[in-house]
């Protein structure tokens, strides 16, 4: 008698996070206010540690940024790494072209993102390929390409650098493209390579930004302070935690606008000019900032409740200038 065996799977899945187990910890909801502090964004969360799944509902009245009641279903894999996400719209809702339906991403036996596919509505997709070179000392570097297919003139390539430890040391983005036509009608072709260097406190917060510009067309070359974090709160790292649970894999990633994958995941992963530095890893009270050349000066205070947990961060969105951020933040228990 021929035995017959089948082999089993015996790979043990990651525990969970503490966070996730932790129901005291379990944000509920987070409300972005707008600059006039009337629109709002109230996205909410549920959990299911046994399906390995947290749902985000996003309650946008306005619909500025999703169709009011819109849902995505973020899905892990055994090593609770962010693996697939899928949009759910509210009924009635025609998906637009560029509305997204599902992400899949992909990761090396090290845990390092490969790939991220993006699919949309119109039943097109996007592949980013992350490229990942070895440095010493456990360092790594990951590049990839921003380019805009339709914009054969217009290159944008990224490199990012990260520790053992995962965090993100150096961001870089190398822009090419033509810069100006001259009277002749030629045109001139310039390249912008721009280098933020990132150190961090021993906390783990984020100190200090250091940016490097060499602009081939200008023959400049400069380097200055771009973020002076100067105070930090030693408490409220709540808004930190629940980006590192929802974008396990690719929180730290240095996803900047316009980068494809900036506001891919809600409110947490949106980023112009890097905002979430902000809050990583403890909330910010004072900071400079120079951007676009123009220096500011932040003052903000956020709130906490009994727990020490944070329950109102006050940040800064950086875009003509410096406009009030507010995320107020309720949990379950």
């Amino acid at each position: 008698m021929v035995s017959c065996q089948r082999e089993l799977d015996i790979t043990v899945p990651d525990p969970v996070t503490e966070y996730i187990k932790d129901s005291t910890l379990l944000i509920k909801s987070i409300t972005f206010l707008s600059e006039n502090g009337q629109d709002s964004i109230v996205e909410s969360y549920s959990y299911d540690s046994v399906k390995r799944k947290i749902t985000l509902t996003w309650n946008d009245p306005s619909e500025n940024e999703y169709p009011d009641g819109t849902m995505a279903e973020f899905s892990y894999n055994d090593k609770w790494l962010l693996s697939h996400a899928m949009y759910i719209y509210p009924a009635g809702y025609i998906p637009q072209a560029w509305d997204y339906t599902t992400i899949d991403i992909e990761y090396d036996a090290q845990k390092v993102v490969q790939k991220i596919t993006v699919r949309y509505g119109d039943g097109s997709s996007e592949i980013k390929v992350y490229n990942k070179i070895p440095l010493p000392g456990g360092n790594y570097q990951l590049s990839w390409d921003e380019s805009d297919p339709g914009s054969p003139d217009d290159q944008v390539l990224r490199r990012a650098v990260f520790n053992a430890d995962g965090n993100n040391i150096t961001s870089i983005v190398d822009h090419s493209y033509i810069a100006e036509t001259t009277p002749a009608g030629d045109d001139i072709y310039t390249n912008v390579i721009r280098t933020d260097s990132l150190f961090y406190d021993a906390p783990g917060s984020v100190k200090k930004i250091i940016r490097n510009e060499v602009d081939t067309l200008m023959h400049s070359n400069q380097s200055y302070v771009s973020y002076d974090f100067s105070t930090r709160y030693t408490k409220g790292d709540q808004l930190y935690n629940q980006r590192q649970a929802l974008l396990n894999g690719i929180a730290n990633m240095p996803f900047f606008d316009p980068d494809s994958n900036t506001d891919l995941f809600g409110g947490l992963s949106f980023s112009l000019e890097n905002e979430s530095w902000q809050y990583l890893k403890y909330p910010v009270q004072t900071a400079d900032i120079r951007w676009n050349m123009n220096d500011y000066h932040f003052a903000g205070s956020s709130e906490f409740d009994s727990k020490d947990r944070l329950i109102k961060f006050t940040g800064f969105f950086l875009d003509m200038g410096i406009t009030p951020s507010v995320y107020k933040i309720k949990y379950y228990k």
